[in-house]
């Protein structure tokens, strides 16, 4: 029976980390460590946050933006909610990454330059890519762990799926994002070299989709898709970044 029946278990405990090389908790082999560490990066990032806030003027507007970013990754992780095990893992960390954390950083830029603070379309669209560019890394982690998955009782997409379904829903979701890039850029929602800087990046989504689609039955192979999905949203992040500013565009 799944050790997850117990709410209060952390991965270390429910062995879904088992076959992740990477797993910080495996890396440091001290969950104490790891727990220290990261209440001292909670403790640096809210305070950073919280003079972020104060000193642009923004503070209810950012604070309550970011504040429910991480009321999702409480809802993800921590016990007992736990939702990742629910399988609700992707929906959380695009929200979070996505349209929170990205339109609260974006008001706090218009602040510092007294601009009004509205999202605008182009804050908009901008979140929903980041959103579908981090979220998609989250997605890729699972296909190479179904079975450790399984095994914990963590209704993680891959197992609701299968790694072949799966992959079909990743390939969707890029195209789905795509879409929304040129459909914002029709609408002028993005400015049009903000949205040739996201299309810049569609062969490296590409290669995504075809090494999973090759590889999805394969997890000795399949688990190198996550370093697939962070170079399509890191250069998607530069490249974006890049394009705002000669663009000459505040969001």
């Amino acid at each position: 029976m799944p050790r997850l029946l117990s709410v209060r278990c952390q991965d270390a405990e429910t062995s879904v980390d088992v076959a992740k090389k990477e797993s910080v908790v495996r890396l440091t082999g001290s969950v104490q460590a790891v727990h220290t560490l990261a209440g001292g990066c909670l403790a640096l990032g809210a305070g950073g946050l919280a003079t972020l806030c104060l000193s642009t003027g923004a503070g209810a507007a950012v604070a309550l933006r970011l504040t429910a970013a991480l009321a999702c990754g409480v809802l993800y992780q921590a016990p007992p909610f736990r939702w990742s095990y629910k399988g609700l893992g992707e929906p959380l960390c695009f929200l979070a990454f996505g349209p929170l954390a990205t339109s609260a950083f974006a008001l706090a830029a218009r602040a510092a330059a007294r601009q009004p603070l509205t999202v605008t379309p182009a804050v908009l669209a901008a979140s929903l890519l980041v959103g579908a560019t981090t979220t998609a890394i989250l997605f890729c982690s699972h296909f190479h762990q179904e079975e450790t998955d399984r095994a914990a009782g963590k209704r993680s997409p891959i197992v609701r799926l299968g790694v072949r379904r799966a992959a079909g829903v990743l390939s969707g979701g890029v195209v789905a994002t795509y879409a929304g890039v040129v459909a914002a850029c029709l609408t002028r929602a993005l400015p049009l070299p903000v949205g040739c800087a996201a299309l810049c990046c569609a062969p490296l989504a590409g290669a995504m989709m075809r090494f999973v689609g090759e590889n999805y039955g394969r997890p000795e192979v399949v688990f190198q898709a996550k370093f697939f999905a962070t170079r399509w949203h890191a250069a998607c992040g530069l490249l974006l970044t890049l394009a705002f500013a000669a663009a000459r565009v505040m969001l």
